[in-house]
């Protein structure tokens, strides 16, 4: 059934991505022979007009076939319905309809998982530890009930109803007895941070990564790390940062049993604490990654959250911030996109195919129709984002050959374009070996 979906999704998304080539060319008058939902031999097919639509046996990718004209490069005139008869601005707008598609899906996905509402997990109001100069006010074990006179029932409440420059008053419950009202000026200028009281329980565990690799699960508790004892998530965090060894020795108990799992970190130099993909919450509810701004090590598992609470917003709202995360997640790709091209070898663990695809969409449709839109939305950001590559072959590449052709007034020579599709195809299929070899390492090595 997982299997199933997961070629749902991914044809949904394709299909998506070639209805914007089809549209926009149809738009121009462009014939467009075959419209075409995979590659290779045909599973079903038929016509309407002058169009066949197919569905292909190999489910990772699509195409439009539009009429092409066997005039020669030095003609000025061509056969009418042709993609070559349009001018360079009409084809860059057929090849580019199709990651616009993409981007305008993921737009509207993500406002509908605001709209439904999307799950998240928080902590109870209960302060580990403030940092300065907020640490003369709050002491580990206060618990925050209200802030400025409204109600809080979780972490994130304290900081939605925050003042900026101004004197805020929290309501705090001490030592389980005396009650004390706290007047705190917050300035924008210092950071207000204070810290949830965490556990040692493992929330999720991320499919492929270090942690589930070497049989870390969700629930397991760490008592240790490297026989440092580990009562929190922070103590949890910092025994992996500081470690100093190729592996971490993890002392967990599972179902009251305790056993010894040796991890290997990764570095993910990828990472960033301000990356929060356009997320609503407060920070302290994104820190299962186990990372800091120096050392970008990780095993892949998250906390364990107190609280799990389903949040929507009204249309106006969701519109956005649905805009508004869009806008970031896509920010957020090509800086780690750039990220990859200053330093290759972080390819290693940052890239992933079709079996990596298929877990990671596993686990959002376990979690709800919120989460699995959020994640079609991602992944049609993510196609979006590949195609744009100025790579031939890919939608970015033949943009750059019109663009070409619009600033010099004349075509890239019909040779030079067939040797850079040449290089395309290569560099195209090369991406797609080691999407599967990376995804073979990940799961079974």
């Amino acid at each position: 059934m997982s299997i199933l979906l997961t070629l749902f999704v991914i044809g949904f998304l394709i299909f998506v991505h070639e209805l914007g080539h089809f549209m926009v060319a149809k738009l121009f008058k462009v014939h467009v022979e075959t419209f075409s939902i995979g590659f290779g031999p045909k599973l079903f097919s038929f016509q309407k007009k002058e169009t066949t639509y197919k569905l292909s046996i190999i489910p990772i990718g699509g195409y439009i076939r539009m009429k092409q004209d066997e005039a020669e490069e030095t003609e000025t005139t061509y056969e009418e319905g042709s993609f070559q008869s349009k001018t360079w601005y009409q084809r860059s707008l057929i090849v580019l309809a199709g990651p616009i598609f993409n981007l305008i899906l993921a737009t509207i996905l993500i406002i509908a998982t605001l709209l439904i509402g999307r799950t998240y997990n928080d902590f109870y109001p209960i302060v580990e530890y403030a940092e300065y100069p907020y640490n003369e006010y709050f002491q580990k074990g206060d618990v925050i009930t209200q802030v400025n006179n409204v109600k809080v029932n979780t972490f994130t409440d304290i900081y939605r109803n925050l003042k900026e420059n101004e004197e805020n008053v929290f309501l705090v419950e001490r030592n389980s007895e005396s009650v004390q009202s706290l007047s705190v000026n917050i300035s924008s200028e210092i950071p207000f941070i204070l810290y949830p009281s965490t556990t040692n329980l493992v929330g999720d565990v991320s499919v492929g990564l270090p942690a589930w690799k070497a049989g870390v699960r969700t629930g397991d508790k760490i008592i240790k790390i490297d026989e440092k004892e580990t009562n929190t998530w922070n103590d949890i965090r910092e025994a992996i940062i500081t470690s100093k060894n190729e592996s971490i020795v993890l002392s967990i108990e599972r179902d009251g049993v305790f056993q010894e799992i040796s991890v290997y970190p990764e570095i993910n130099s990828l990472l960033d604490n301000d990356d929060s993909s356009g997320d609503l919450r407060s920070p302290h509810q994104r820190s299962g990654d186990l990372r800091s701004p120096h050392q970008h090590k990780i095993i892949g598992i998250t906390q364990h959250f107190d609280l799990t609470f389903t949040d929507n917003y009204n249309l106006y709202d969701s519109i956005k911030y649905g805009v508004v995360t869009t806008i970031n997640f896509v920010y957020l790709n090509y800086k780690a996109i750039f990220t990859l091209f200053q330093n290759p070898a972080l390819f290693k663990n940052n890239v992933g195919g079709p079996i990596m695809i298929h877990y990671l969409t596993s686990q959002a449709t376990q979690l709800g129709i919120s989460s699995t839109l959020y994640f079609m939305a991602a992944i049609s950001i993510m196609l979006m984002i590949m195609n744009l590559l100025p790579i031939p072959v890919f939608d970015g590449g033949h943009f750059m050959f019109f663009l070409y052709e619009g600033i010099f007034r004349r075509p890239i020579p019909i040779k030079i374009q067939m040797f850079l599709q040449q290089i395309g195809i290569f560099i195209l299929i090369s991406l797609m070996v080691y999407a599967f070899y990376s995804d073979i390492m990940r799961f079974w090595r």
